[in-house]
């Protein structure tokens, strides 16, 4: 049998919501994902992007990076005063399940069984980043057994930058758990 995966996986907990979905909205999201304008809201793309960049700068200049994060913290702060928690939100929406996932594709135990050919509107939670992703899935396998349903899910739409994070996810993931084997 030849090796279809074009990326590595990893087995990880990851904060998951499904949510299945027509064609036309499949289609809709998909031009959305491409656009840059998927997901719960549009704040999480911010918010990756203010942690990467602050990530960047505490090695530059940590004064101006901690500067700068305590501006971000004061800004949810007064978000969160005015009664948009959106955080609280995400935590109710998702999952935390143990899934093996790779750039373009998730495996995961699924009840109720999704079924072959159904579209799904994934958010995605990687810890301990806390990094928001949001993808089109297509369920390629759904298997039934003794403890339930695993189904395999590819990614048929992904942004490029959630696909670098969950790239980056990954390698620090498998170094991980083979830092942990040679110990």
């Amino acid at each position: 049998m030849q090796e279809r995966r074009r990326f590595f996986r990893v087995t990880d907990s990851v904060g998951v919501a499904l949510q299945p979905i027509g064609d036309a909205e499949a289609q809709a999201l998909a031009e959305r994902i491409q656009g840059g304008l998927a997901g719960l809201d549009y704040v999480s793309h911010f918010d990756n992007r203010i942690h990467a960049l602050l990530d960047a700068l505490k090695l530059q200049n940590p004064v101006a990076a901690e500067l700068l994060d305590l501006l971000n913290k004061k800004l949810d702060c007064v978000i969160a005063q005015a009664d948009i928690d959106v955080e609280q939100l995400r935590q109710v929406a998702y999952n935390l399940r143990e899934v093996n996932i790779s750039a373009c594709g998730v495996a995961l135990a699924c009840d109720p069984p999704l079924a072959v050919g159904q579209h799904l509107q994934m958010e995605l939670v990687l810890n301990p980043s806390q990094a928001q992703l949001t993808v089109l899935g297509l369920v390629v396998a759904s298997d039934s057994h003794a403890q339930g349903c695993f189904c395999r899910i590819d990614f048929v739409a992904i942004s490029n930058a959630d696909q670098e994070l969950l790239i980056q996810h990954v390698v620090r993931r498998q170094s991980k758990v083979l830092k942990q084997r040679q110990s």
